[in-house]
C-alpha cells in the first residue's frame, strides 16, 4: 500500500511540474510590449519580451509619434527592459540591422532629439549594406564655359579640386 502512495506522489509531482511548465510556456508565447514615455531626463522605458523587432518599433512609433517603415530581411525577437532617450533606444534595439533614422530637435525637451522617421532597410549580399550607384552629374559644356566666364568676371576660378577660389592678385 505504501509503494502505491509513493508512486502516486511521484506522478502527482510530475503532473504538477508539467502543468507549471505548460503555463510558463503559454505565458512566454504571448509577446509583451510596454512603452512608457518618461520626462526629458529619463526618456522612454521599454519592456519587450518575445516580441518581433517590427512589432516593437511599430509600438514605439505609435507612442512617440514618428513615421515607421520596416523592409528588413530579418525580424529578430527582442527581449529587453531598458530606459533610454528615443534615438539611443532604437540604436540599442537593432544594432545589427540596417536602420535609417531621421531626427529633429525636441521642442518639449531642450538639448534632446526626437525621432521623425525610422526605416529598417534590407541589407545587401553577404549582410553588407547595399551601396547606391553613384553617377556624376552631366554638365552641358556650354553651361560650364558660361559658369567659368562668370567666375572670371568676378575675380574667381575653379581650383584643381573643383571648388571656387579667388584668383590671386599679380605680384609687382
Amino acid at each position: 500500500m505504501r509503494k502505491i502512495i509513493v508512486q502516486c506522489g511521484m506522478l502527482g509531482a510530475i503532473a504538477g511540474f508539467c502543468a507549471a511548465m505548460s503555463i510558463a510556456f503559454e505565458a512566454r508565447a504571448v509577446p509583451v510590449i510596454e512603452v512608457r514615455k518618461g520626462d526629458c531626463k529619463t526618456g522612454v522605458h521599454l519592456v519587450a519580451r518575445g516580441a518581433k523587432l517590427s512589432e516593437v518599433l511599430k509600438k514605439l512609433s505609435t507612442t512617440l509619434d514618428f513615421e515607421y517603415r520596416f523592409e528588413g530581411e530579418r525580424d529578430p525577437t527582442v527581449d529587453i527592459d531598458v530606459a533610454r532617450q528615443p534615438v539611443d533606444l532604437v540604436a540599442k534595439l537593432a544594432p545589427e540591422e540596417n536602420v535609417f533614422l531621421t531626427q529633429a530637435r525636441d521642442r518639449q525637451c531642450p538639448n534632446r532629439d526626437r525621432l521623425v522617421k525610422v526605416w529598417v532597410l534590407p541589407k545587401g549580399a553577404g549582410g553588407a549594406p547595399r551601396a547606391m550607384p553613384v553617377t556624376p552629374p552631366r554638365v552641358d559644356p556650354e553651361a560650364q564655359r558660361a559658369y567659368e566666364q562668370y567666375l572670371e568676371a568676378h575675380g574667381m576660378r575653379l581650383g584643381p579640386d573643383g571648388r571656387e577660389e579667388v584668383i590671386p592678385a599679380p605680384r609687382k
